[in-house]
């Protein structure tokens, strides 16, 4: 139901709840992202206004989100691409309190006037197909879930998947037959990677042996952790930490959050992925 007062929290029940998903068919990934930005906003506000903890619409302007955005980066360490992510939530919540609450145009169109903050951009390194060698050889296949992390790595390095691609991903979207796989991506986006007779060979193989027993709930996804779930993106990031713990010289980032980059430079976008995918090294 389109809220009938002027608080915060009914607007951003409404958003969440209907503007989002109903509306504009959002990602479960990005209403979560977005969830974070007003967590943290709401905390920066119960610390400059105890006395008020659930503020109206008209008690926000740009100076005050110009604070909050600069309390991102100086006091939470956050990056500039982070704050602009930030912007991207506030901008996307008070271009709905635009639509709904035309009293408040004026406020919303100031708001959405907030420039996003140039960052530089460095290039990744990438490794040559000697290091990407070098890494495979490191996995101890005969641990538990060794041969499961030796397969995580040769389905990154065939089909230039993202983290989050690669945790959701299930086995009904292998095709043996085909040689190919569907990826789920960002912004519920899918595309087909076709597959190395290398890769298939492995996956075929830890489906066969080396799967661990799935709960029955997670039956259906690929890769399992452990606990019996589906991998989650700190899965991922802890076992390539462990494969390979510390970066070479000139890597410019020591926490690797996706080791596609690692290999590829950069996730490559999905014409490429498939011309990269269909020549198998």
């Amino acid at each position: 139901m389109i809220p009938n007062s002027d608080r915060l929290s009914d607007h951003l029940h409404y958003f969440f709840t209907a503007y989002l998903p109903q509306h504009r068919g959002v990602s479960l990934h990005t209403r979560l992202s977005y969830k974070h930005t007003f967590v943290q906003l709401l905390r920066y506000w119960k610390r400059r206004f105890p006395a008020s903890p659930d503020p109206r619409l008209d008690q926000f302007s740009v100076p005050m989100l110009l604070d909050f955005l600069t309390h991102l980066e100086k006091e939470l360490g956050n990056t500039a691409s982070t704050r602009n992510t930030r912007l991207a939530a506030l901008k996307s919540f008070f271009k709905m309190v635009a639509l709904l609450e035309s009293r408040y145009e004026n406020l919303c169109r100031q708001i959405l006037l907030i420039p996003l903050k140039r960052s530089p951009r460095w290039p990744f390194d990438c490794l040559d197909k000697d290091e990407v060698d070098t890494i495979f050889a490191s996995v101890k296949t005969q641990s538990r879930d060794g041969y499961r992390d030796l397969c995580i790595l040769r389905t990154l390095y065939n089909t230039g998947a993202r983290a989050s691609e690669l945790c959701t991903l299930r086995v009904t979207d292998l095709d043996f037959y085909q040689r190919r796989v569907l990826l789920q991506g960002k912004g519920n986006k899918s595309r087909t990677v076709p597959l190395w007779d290398s890769t298939l060979a492995f996956l075929h193989t830890y489906l066969k042996s080396e799967r661990r027993v799935p709960k029955f709930s997670h039956r259906d996804f690929l890769f399992i952790n452990q606990r019996g779930t589906h991998l989650t993106a700190p899965d991922s990031t802890h076992y390539v930490s462990i494969i390979w713990p510390t970066p070479a010289p000139r890597r410019r980032r020591s926490n690797i959050k996706d080791f596609t980059q690692c290999i590829f430079g950069a996730t490559p976008p999905p014409a490429t992925s498939c011309r990269l995918a269909s020549i198998s090294p």
